[in-house]
């Protein structure tokens, strides 16, 4: 590698140099806030790293001291900008941002000229990372990653300026900017640290009492904040959570059900049968008694924070991590095949995009067209690595598919600069050579990130590269450039191949990414594998696939994005049975991105609030699937549109209904079997509360069969604030309640355009109320071809505004006793002054209709029908 420093140049090429720079910079921000990117503060109020905004806004020394969940770093630039941003912290926050990114940009282009490229050169590679996805994405994201980037970049600049000037205040720079990262991301360690000072310290000759001087102060520096948390909790570094991110991998390693048995076993503490990072109230409350507290500290005492959210910074979390620890070490010590054989899985999300961290999912979406262009994501090619996991760790495990590019590119490009920085160590050491102190640092760095980070957690390893991800450009554009030179020594310059390195460099600063397949991929778990870890490597068109067992766990399933015609599915063959873990069995969470997702043949029972939830997602299908005895609710769905429920089997729900449907437009339930629970068996509700406009535009309701709903009250189908609903051949019968209800309660007003057609209700003798019920200003309704049973209520009850554009007729009414089968406005009268009064149900007839059988659900009619009525009633779906 050329080490040649370029010539001094003059004031005003440093000038001109310096405002091409800003140029460049400022038009391609603009440029990327054209496209739709934004900064990204929202995680303010919920992130787990972060302590409540107020309290860091109010009292940030005495929070800083009080915190042991993260190093301090971070949690202070956050309470100093909440302080010093006014009523627009988030315009602080992104304009220092945007400050860092170009301290960065600058940075590369300074790195780079410091290794004698031209400066056209250096432009063009300092620009190529620039405008990479993973600089865009995470530099509008307010996190630590890009901070951190930023750090070491600067830190390798200040390095090489050291070893080229050998001045001193080069290496407290250096040494000033690693204590920065220390302080601020809890994986760079006071080993880490050590080791840098080491680095400087070695060659220093004359300047070595200042530098070691200088060392001093940033290892004092960082063992006092670990001292602090020794005294005040108990252990020594920078964060209390190790154990809870170990526990993730350990227990990834073995599988959920085995983890139950050590617990059972008395191997392990009980902690470990708990999530990590569950709230407070999941844990033994004697970790609360036995928590570290301080006098007026809420950041220590409260268990959530102002917005809500669980206080993971709590006193009782230093206990429960130190017990996540010690279960996950004796997992470790015990089962270590397995425990490698996650560490490779955990390698294959390292390779994957950094860029394609799920919290990024709405500026990844704003630049899905530019991905499209600069990245490889799609030319992946898939390869199945069972056989590596059988003949290396013993245990197959389920098949796991990955890139093969990113076999071939990142975890070769982390092995090749180990080596690399092996060599340059070992010649820095026998001959002094100061040149390389960079790139040793640059490579111990990358293999540090990368060694530490899939040793110690899994499922967010992309996200842990972009920290180094600067490193790793810069390695592989000096790593082209000095094979470049070798090959031209070999073939001679007029071959071009050193002229094409800067081309190989750029294409490969956007290369550092794993392709993608054209086509589908089918990936298989087990019940001892994480559904949610699997996941998240879904792209349009493949399909999860669940094996059969029971799954004891719950899976959060987040910015999945299928495409019409190439949805991402998991399909549950028979016998996959989800018994969650907590609240919800599957949720589903869009925030915009999460679209065309197949959920089929999945059994999901016991559920402490849901069956399946969706949230702000769109385009969802939940087909063939069994929601069995949840606690509240079957299905829910949430401010998501464009619905489909198909052949499903919902009862049980313990308080609430079958499936329940809030602030969606355009939700589809056909085919299903919903029954026994213990309210309504479809709700569907407006909720304006929830921020929507608060109503469900077009529902279809067809060929569902109906049953035992309403215990607790509740109509069958039960609409507050339905609009234009289709509501067809489906057979409602021995329900506790109502039978089809619209009315307005929670939504912003009562839905109007219903058709209700073809539908057979019934109630036994003295059950139940009404079989149609039209209230709160329902309007335009068309309700013919019915056949319609009453128990003890009228079979019709409307309100008077419901009369209004109402198209009855060709319906048959029954109920035992009086014939007063219609009220209106509580005025109960007979078929005859219903049509005289409404001139409605010409055609439609009063008499018993005579079912074949229902005691055994026999609804089959034995009545003559009304004048054009054909077909009456329900008819069973022909089968697809």
């Amino acid at each position: 590698m050329n080490t040649t420093p370029s010539s001094t140049p003059s004031r005003q090429a440093r000038l001109a140099t310096l405002l091409v720079l800003m140029l460049t910079f400022a038009l391609s921000r603009a440029w990327f806030w054209w496209l739709g990117v934004r900064f990204d503060a929202s995680g303010l109020d919920w992130y787990w790293q972060y302590l409540d905004p107020a309290i860091l806004r109010d009292h940030l020394v005495a929070a800083l001291v009080n915190l042991h969940a993260q190093p301090p770093g971070f949690n202070a630039f956050l309470g100093i900008i909440l302080k010093l941003g006014g009523a627009a912290p988030a315009a602080a926050f992104h304009a220092t941002y945007l400050a860092l990114g170009f301290l960065l940009y600058v940075a590369l282009y300074g790195f780079l000229r410091l290794r004698a490229f031209s400066r056209p050169v250096a432009l063009a590679c300092a620009l190529a990372y620039a405008v990479s996805p993973n600089a865009i994405l995470y530099e509008n994201w307010l996190f630590y990653e890009y901070p951190v980037a930023a750090m070491l970049t600067l830190a390798a600049v200040a390095l090489h300026r050291f070893q080229s000037t050998r001045q001193p205040g080069y290496a407290g720079a250096f040494l000033l900017l690693v204590l920065c990262a220390c302080l601020t991301r809890s994986m760079f360690h006071l080993v880490f640290l050590l080791a840098c000072a080491v680095l400087v310290l070695v060659p220093s000759g004359r300047q070595r009492p200042r530098v070691a001087l200088y060392a001093g102060v940033a290892v004092g520096t960082l063992a006092l904040f670990y001292l602090k948390n020794l005294i005040l909790f108990g252990f020594f570094g920078a964060s209390s959570w190790a154990g809870m991110n170990l526990f993730y991998i350990a227990s990834h390693a073995v599988g959920t059900n085995t983890v139950a048995q050590l617990v059972q076993a008395g191997d392990i503490p009980a902690v470990a049968g708990v999530k990590p990072f569950s709230p407070l109230r999941e844990y033994a409350p004697a970790y609360r008694a036995d928590a570290p507290t301080a006098p007026d500290a809420p950041e220590l005492s409260d268990p959530g924070r102002a917005s809500g959210y669980p206080n993971y910074n709590h006193g009782a979390f230093v206990g429960i991590a130190r017990d996540y620890q010690r279960a996950a070490t004796w997992i470790i010590r015990h089962y270590p095949r397995q425990y490698l054989a996650s560490v490779l899985d955990a390698w294959l999300v390292f390779s994957q995009p950094a860029w394609d961290y799920f919290y990024l999912k709405d500026n990844r979406a704003a630049l899905q067209s530019y991905l499209d262009v600069v990245s490889a994501w799609r030319l992946r090619a898939w390869v199945d690595i069972r056989p590596v996991r059988r003949v290396i760790f013993g245990n197959e495990g389920p098949p796991t598919l990955c890139a093969l590019t990113s076999l071939l590119l990142i975890p070769p490009l982390v092995v090749l600069f180990a080596l690399i920085g092996w060599r340059q160590a070992c010649r820095l050491i026998r001959d002094q050579d100061v040149s390389v102190m960079p790139v040793v640092f640059m490579c111990a760095s990358v293999v540090y990130v990368a060694v530490l980070g899939n040793a110690m957690d899994i499922g967010e390893n992309n996200r842990f590269r972009a920290t180094v991800d600067p490193l790793i450009y810069l390695l592989s554009v000096l790593t082209v450039r000095a094979a470049a030179q070798r090959l031209r020594g070999w073939w001679g310059a007029r071959r071009g191949i050193g002229s094409a390195a800067g081309t190989v460099a750029l294409l490969l600063a956007v290369g550092l990414s794993r392709a993608e397949t054209a086509g589908a991929v089918t990936i298989t778990v087990t019940p001892d594998r994480s559904i949610e870890v699997a996941a998240r490597d879904l792209k349009a068109g493949d399909t999860l696939l669940l094996k059969p067992g029971v799954y004891r766990q719950s899976a959060t399933l987040e910015g999945l994005k299928g495409e019409a015609g190439k949805p991402i599915t998991i399909h549950g063959e028979p016998g996959a049975i989800l018994e969650p873990t907590e609240r919800d069995g599957i949720l589903v969470l869009g925030g915009g991105t999460t679209e065309y997702l197949v959920l089929e043949g999945l059994t999901v029972r016991g559920a402490l609030r849901t069956g399946i939830l969706i949230n702000q997602s769109r385009h969802i299908i939940i087909r063939q699937c069994v929601l069995a005895n949840n606690r509240v609710w079957g299905i829910q769905t949430v401010l998501s549109d464009d619905i489909l429920v198909d052949g499903c089997d919902t009862y049980g729900s313990r308080s609430q209904h079958g499936m329940y449907f809030s602030t969606t437009d355009h939700p589809t339930v056909r085919r299903c079997r919903i029954h026994d629970n213990a309210g309504c068996g479809l709700h569907f509700n407006g909720d304006l509360s929830e921020g929507g406009d608060g109503m469900v535009t077009g529902p279809v309701i067809e060929d569902n069969v109906i049953y035992g709903n309403g215990k607790a009250g509740g109509s069958a189908i039960n609409m507050d604030g339905g609009d234009q609903a289709v509501i067809r051949n489906n057979l409602i019968f021995d329900n506790a309640a109502g039978g089809i209800t619209s009315f307005k309660g929670n939504a912003l007003r009562a839905g109007d355009g219903h058709r209700i057609e073809n539908n057979t209700i019934f109630f036994a003798p003295g059950v139940g109320r009404f079989a149609v019920q039209l209230m709160g200003e329902v309007k335009h309704v068309v309700l013919q071809h019915n056949v319609l049973v009453s128990g003890r209520g009228p079979v019709l009850d409307l309100a008077g505004t419901a009369v209004s554009g109402l198209q009855a007729d060709h319906n048959v009414y029954y109920m035992r006793g009086t014939g007063n089968v219609i009220a209106v406005d509580d005025v109960r009268m007979d078929l005859t002054r219903w049509r005289a009064r409404s001139g409605q149900d010409t055609n439609s007839i009063y008499v018993n209709p005579g079912f074949v059988d229902p005691a055994a659900t026999n609804f089959v009619l034995q009545v003559t029908r009304p004048p054009g009525s054909a077909p009456l009633g329900y008819q069973p779906p022909a089968p697809e």
